[in-house]
């Protein structure tokens, strides 16, 4: 089965190309998901003034800026996501992150449903006790508030760009109709899991391709 996302019919396929690891999509800034589905970003990257850091790595983006070389307005706030080197990355939501530059999360899995991870901040309030030495009883409680780091991990459905956390439930509603990976996923056990569902996606998305145009 292959589907053909923004296209009217089979035969544009000439005009499309599947979308996985080893697609490279246009340079530039999306405006919206659907610029995105379209492989046709609004801006590219020679009109545009930026300050950012991509790692490599973990395929996160730190943005500070994005001006349009034009007329000098601010692009941040206005835009879903943009492709850099080919690979494209999505915006993370500031209230996840908590941090005062912008985090784009890039996809390190691509086809029909597309894998992206960044680092959430989570606070938690701990009881602390104060103890009298001689009798071994508290003696004065209070909270603090520690704040951590932990890796969110989310799938994206390239047909509609819904976005759900990666786990085994999930992953499963949205292979549904792979006969296959319906009857292995419940199977998988213990630390396999994570390694095993990211297999999954990528055998999904090699048998049930999407395209965009070229």
């Amino acid at each position: 089965m292959v589907m053909v996302v923004g296209l009217g019919t089979m035969s544009a396929q000439s005009d499309s190309l599947p979308v996985n690891n080893r697609f490279t999509f246009r340079d530039g800034l999306y405006r919206t998901f659907s610029d995105f589905q379209q492989n046709h970003p609004v801006w590219k990257w020679e009109e545009i003034a930026a300050t950012l850091t991509v790692n490599a790595q973990t395929s996160i983006a730190q943005v500070e800026m994005l001006r349009s070389q034009k007329n000098n307005s601010s692009l941040l706030d206005s835009i879903w996501g943009f492709a850099y080197e080919g690979q494209p990355f999505i915006r993370v939501p500031m209230d996840s992150t908590r941090r005062a530059v912008a985090i784009f999360a890039g996809f390190t899995i691509r086809g029909a449903i597309c894998l992206y991870s960044y680092e959430r901040q989570v606070t938690d309030t701990l009881e602390m006790k104060a103890y009298n030495p001689l009798t071994g009883k508290p003696f004065r409680r209070g909270t603090i508030k520690r704040s951590s780091r932990i890796l969110q991990e989310k799938i994206m459905r390239f047909e509609d760009g819904l976005t759900r956390p990666f786990t085994r439930e999930e992953v499963l509603a949205w292979v549904e109709r792979d006969a296959e990976l319906r009857r292995a996923i419940p199977l998988i056990e213990g630390d396999e899991l994570g390694e095993k569902l990211r297999r999954a996606l990528v055998v999904f998305n090699e048998r049930y391709p999407v395209r965009v145009p070229r």
